[in-house]
């Protein structure tokens, strides 16, 4: 890809991340929002936010595994990042396939490995169903 279709492709992403941020500005009452924050105990948001992380990086290690059995490349990082970005379309996007659909594309880019992404996404779920 060129220099212009990626600043296109940068520019189209936060642009569409604009959009959503707006769409949930204009239904979400702010100052409601703002007196809940004004209420939480720093303490425990903080602690909230570190186990989040923990989770996600503790399943991204456990993706890592299993698209490396699938012969694919990608690090516990790339799948950390990966997993907050599905994360986040996840919210706005109409269910849970949009962002699966979004999870198996950034998964199966780097190796072009669509059927082992693909195969990785189903067995991590089934390992959090088996966990659940």
């Amino acid at each position: 890809m060129d220099k212009r279709g990626t600043r296109r492709t940068l520019i189209f992403k936060w642009a569409l991340s604009l959009l959503l941020l707006a769409l949930v500005l204009a239904y979400v009452p702010l100052r409601d929002v703002g007196q809940v924050l004004a209420n939480a105990k720093p303490l425990w948001v903080v602690c909230g936010i570190g186990l989040l992380f923990i989770m996600r990086f503790a399943s991204a290690y456990r993706m890592r595994i299993i698209t490396h059995h699938q012969g694919m490349t990608l690090s516990t990082m790339d799948i950390f990042k990966i997993g907050f970005v599905t994360a986040f379309f996840g919210l706005f996007l109409p269910g849970y396939i949009a962002g699966g659909a979004i999870r198996w594309h950034m998964l199966s880019r780097k190796d072009k490995k669509g059927t082992a992404a693909i195969a990785s996404i189903a067995f991590d779920r089934v390992n959090d169903t088996i966990v659940l």
